[in-house]
């Protein structure tokens, strides 16, 4: 008696065991990380306040070279130290933006605001690694005793960094408002509309300081609606492989 040993069929193959407990486990590996991409915007907002409580009460644009040098070199580990932090927040905003882009799905008319969004992360990102670098050389210079007019060239963008932090914030609170008001239907209608004048109001001199700290509120609200949101579609998935486990 003979046996003849049929081929599978490609398609057949991809449904052994092995080969799907491999499939699940990376895509249990992958929701488990996109559960937690969204807490990056929280990370961003601790990492900055952090950095800025922590440099404490730096020299005024206005101080003098000797004031700024004396200072630094007085205090040269701290803020070296809050650059670093400072520089650690910026992928972090990337990541946050990343995952809210995301959710917005892949419709023609949220995916150019999409593009929008990441793009001013990344500007913003930039933005917070040239501070970072700035205050760094200005640690530097303090550190090795550095006076005259460069320390204090140097102290003047340090002190008015402002103005392209909330530019920068503001290009991505726009295009965040865009996204979540034509990609994103589950998250709340009033973060989509507090982010809209919130993105204008990073462009307003006076108004920016109060939208900067709104901004920083806003991001930590829409991180874990987000996180919420991602949890609740692992755990719908979840019960349907186990579902289909046991049948």
């Amino acid at each position: 008696m003979t046996t003849t040993h049929e081929k599978r069929p490609p398609h057949d193959r991809h449904r052994e065991p092995g080969v799907l407990s491999n499939r699940y486990s990376y895509e249990e590996g992958f929701m488990r990380i996109d559960r937690w991409l969204p807490l990056c915007g929280i990370v961003f907002v601790a990492l900055v306040v952090l950095t800025v409580v922590g440099s404490g009460s730096t020299p005024d644009a206005t101080d003098s070279a000797a004031k700024v040098t004396s200072f630094y070199n007085t205090h040269s580990t701290r803020e070296f130290v809050m650059a670093v932090l400072l520089a650690a927040a910026t992928p972090f905003i990337v990541l946050f933006a990343l995952s809210l882009a995301s959710a917005a799905g892949s419709r023609e008319r949220s995916s150019q605001w999409q593009i929008a969004l990441l793009t001013g992360a990344g500007v913003v990102a930039a933005v917070f690694l040239m501070n970072a670098l700035v205050h760094f050389a200005l640690a530097d210079a303090g550190n090795n005793g550095v006076g005259g007019s460069g320390i204090r060239a140097m102290n003047t963008l340090d002190n008015d960094d402002w103005i392209a932090f909330n530019g920068a914030l503001g290009v991505m609170m726009l295009a965040a408002a865009g996204v979540l008001l034509t990609g994103i239907r589950s998250t709340p209608r009033w973060l989509a509309w507090c982010a809209l004048p919130l993105g204008v109001a990073l462009f307003i001199p006076f108004a920016d300081f109060i939208a900067l700290l709104l901004t920083g509120v806003w991001i930590i609200v829409q991180s874990l609606l987000l996180s919420l949101r991602r949890a609740e579609a692992a755990s719908t998935v979840e019960r349907s492989q186990t579902a289909s486990a046991q049948a």
